[in-house]
């Protein structure tokens, strides 16, 4: 560990005073560098933000649903959900099979909102 000192007002929110740990930074370094595609994951949970889409992934926990059964579960119209569930599609989030008229919607990985309720609920 290398530690340099300079002189510094400290701030709430950093350090008492300015200091670098190389083997810290390293570590950091390589775990940003091996993440993956960090936009596409920003992308990914940006589209969690939304209420409706949350409550759409909710509503497919433990089923799939078709179109118009999603609408009456989460109170919006068709078009709108429609719309909702196709950039969930899109996203690879949800999958879509179309029987006769109707297409049904599922998760394409269950587990998805047992890690959103376990992540949301930590203190």
């Amino acid at each position: 560990m290398t530690r340099t000192r300079q002189a510094s007002q400290p701030v709430a929110d950093r350090c008492g005073e300015l200091c670098r740990h190389d083997d810290q930074i390293e570590t950091g370094v390589h775990s940003v560098a091996s993440a993956g595609d960090i936009p596409a994951m920003a992308e990914f949970y940006k589209l969690l933000g939304s209420t409706t889409r949350l409550k759409i992934l909710f509503a497919l926990q433990h089923t799939e649903l078709c179109v118009c059964d999603i609408a009456d579960v989460i109170g919006l119209s068709m078009p709108a959900t429609s719309q909702q569930l196709k950039a969930m599609r899109q996203a690879g989030i949800i999958t879509q099979r179309i029987e006769g008229r109707e297409a049904y919607y599922s998760l394409t990985t269950p587990e998805l909102t047992g890690a959103i309720v376990e992540l949301a609920t930590r203190e």
